[in-house]
Formats: C-alpha cells, sequence, structure tokens
C-alpha cells in the first residue's frame, strides 16, 4: 500500500513538474489581433493582423509578435497604402508581459481567471507600458486561451503624420488616431 502512495505521489509530482516547465506556443491559425478604424466621425471599420507568433515561457513571460505588414482591411489598395506609408520603417510589433504560471496551471479545462497585467509595447521604435485585463482560459489540459483588449493613440508612437498621409490620399476629413483593438491568442503546449 505505502508502495502504491509512493508511486502515486511520485506521478503526481511528474505531471506536475512537467506542466510548469512546458513552454506554450502561439497557434496563429486560432489567434487573432483585430483594431477599428474611425473615419470622417461616424464610420467604423474593423481589421485584423493576419500574422502572429509567440510563446509562453516556464518563467510566465509572454512575447507575441505582430507583423504589421500582415495588415489586411479587406481593401487591397489601403493595406498596400498602409504597408508602404505607416509600416515600412518598422514592420512588426511587439507585447511582452509576464503572468504567474502557478495561476495558469492550477486551471482545469473550462475554468477562466481574469488577470490585470503589467504589459509592454514596442511599436514604431517606442516602448511603453501597457496595463492589460487578461482573461485566461484553460480549454484542455494542452490548450490556453488569452484575451484581452483595449485603445491606443498611435500619434504617441509617431503615426501621426503617416496617417495625415492616408487621410489626404483617401480624401477624407478625418482619421482617428484613437484605436481600439481586441486581441484573441490560443496557445498549444509545446512538448518539454
Amino acid at each position: 500500500m505505502r508502495m502504491l502512495l509512493l508511486l502515486t505521489a511520485v506521478a503526481v509530482i511528474n505531471v506536475a513538474f512537467a506542466d510548469n516547465h512546458s513552454t506554450w506556443e502561439l497557434n496563429s491559425a486560432a489567434s487573432k489581433l483585430s483594431f477599428d478604424s474611425s473615419k470622417n466621425t461616424t464610420i467604423q471599420e474593423t481589421h485584423l493582423f493576419r500574422q502572429l507568433t509567440g510563446s509562453v515561457k516556464q518563467s510566465g513571460d509572454i512575447v507575441v509578435q505582430v507583423d504589421l505588414m500582415s495588415v489586411d482591411t479587406n481593401i487591397p489598395i489601403r493595406d498596400e497604402r498602409m504597408r508602404a506609408i505607416l509600416f515600412k520603417m518598422a514592420p512588426s510589433a511587439q507585447v511582452l508581459a509576464k503572468v504567474d504560471m502557478a495561476l495558469v496551471t492550477a486551471l482545469a479545462p473550462g475554468q477562466k481567471l481574469a488577470l490585470e497585467v503589467s504589459g509592454r509595447l514596442s511599436l514604431n521604435g517606442k516602448v511603453s507600458s501597457l496595463p492589460l485585463s487578461v482573461e485566461l482560459q484553460r480549454l484542455s489540459d494542452q490548450s490556453l486561451q488569452v484575451s484581452t483588449g483595449g485603445s491606443l493613440d498611435v500619434a504617441e508612437y509617431g503615426y501621426l503624420p503617416g496617417i495625415e498621409a492616408l487621410r489626404q490620399i483617401a480624401g477624407l476629413q478625418t482619421i482617428s488616431t484613437r484605436v481600439p483593438y481586441q486581441l484573441k491568442l490560443l496557445f498549444d503546449k509545446a512538448e518539454p
């Protein structure tokens, strides 16, 4: 009996150790970064960045890389203009954050957890703090969903001249520099 208890305890410790030392890789096909634009004060549109990469390390460090050249507004000429005018000089952005992995591993499949996380955003040569209200959901033993949203004033990241150029090209009265975003990420556990 003692041997059975000992073997059970060793198995539980091994599972916990393996879970705590796993890396979670971003499932790019199932992840999405969308953002809204507003023009002429009343016209709202939602767009996407199609290429995201990232991971959650054993330490709880989250890194998500966004390929800004993968912008998809459903209007090819606008995508080309945004790539050439806004994103050409700095074609990627990076979001960095840290989460307590003990909280993640304690989640059972189906459970959710809301957290306030201090993140950092690297965008167009500027790094700034990015407070995030994050919802974690353990979808299964092998998958974790991370959702957050917010709003950025992209003028603070040096995009005002490019937005003004786009406004003139499109013949618009205004394009807002305030950009709401929604980030929904799916991470799959990588084999240690």
